[in-house]
């Protein structure tokens, strides 16, 4: 199990993704879901394009298409997204939750491949459905 996470302190300190037993399915040090397996073999280069790695490929990277003020909203709003089939990702410094009742500084942002960013817009622009009767 790694962490796929590039703004996680494992990756920013050392260059390479935390890795972990498999009994982790969390990564401690960032809260991102962690993928099985071992990560992949180069996955050096840039911070940016360690993010256009952590949604979408290399050939179409991840954009910021939405920021929110805590981790809970933006896994709503990725939920939704890859609900409707886009790739999104959530990149938070929020240490897992550890200290949500602080906020994020930088927001916690919801980035999808480039190719799919004006859907993705779309999509986060609708109006929540009202509750009502059935």
């Amino acid at each position: 199990m790694y962490c796929p996470n590039p703004e996680c302190l494992d990756f920013i300190e050392d260059g390479v993704p935390g890795e972990y037993v498999d009994t982790v399915s969390v990564c401690p040090k960032c809260g991102t879901r962690l993928v099985a397996g071992p990560p992949p073999e180069a996955l050096g280069g840039s911070p940016q394009e360690a993010r256009a790695r952590a949604a979408g490929r290399e050939d179409d990277p991840a954009v910021e298409v939405a920021s929110f003020g805590s981790r809970q909203d933006a896994e709503l709003a990725a939920g939704s997204l890859i609900a409707r089939g886009i790739e999104a990702v959530v990149l938070a410094d929020d240490a897992g939750g550890e200290f949500a009742g602080f906020g994020s500084v930088a927001g916690v942002r919801v980035l999808v491949p480039t190719s799919r960013v004006a859907e993705a817009l779309a999509l986060l622009e609708e109006p929540e459905p009202q509750g009502g009767e059935a």
